[in-house]
């Protein structure tokens, strides 16, 4: 994919990561830091929490730069919560399956969404 200007900062929302789901991945997020290694990269959790804020952490020095877990996705999806109620990020890339949590992370301000 080529986005132009290339994104400054991006948002990867998953429905939650257990430690299984979280190993899968790591190529997936590897291959996001490679294609934009100066982007700001943050790995949002919305329902439940993930494994690379808590046990694998070190494993993702370098790949996310923050990790929001909760936010909120899935129960009040109408109206964007918390810590993304004032963020912008030029790419949102939206991994789950999930019709509402999708519409409601829509709500979030950004330049390019992908899901």
């Amino acid at each position: 994919m080529t986005i132009v200007p290339p994104p400054k900062t991006i948002a990867i929302h998953v429905h939650g990561d257990l430690l299984g789901d979280a190993l899968m991945k790591l190529p997936f997020l590897r291959a996001v830091r490679g294609a934009w290694p100066n982007a700001r990269i943050t790995w949002i959790a919305g329902k439940d929490r993930t494994y690379f804020a808590l046990d694998l952490a070190p494993l993702v020095t370098g790949l996310i730069d923050e990790t929001i877990q909760q936010a909120g996705f899935g129960k009040s999806w109408w109206k964007i919560r918390g810590p993304l109620a004032d963020r912008h990020f030029d790419l949102i890339i939206d991994t789950q399956r999930g019709v509402f949590p999708s519409i409601g992370l829509r709500r979030v301000r950004q330049r390019v969404f992908v899901s």
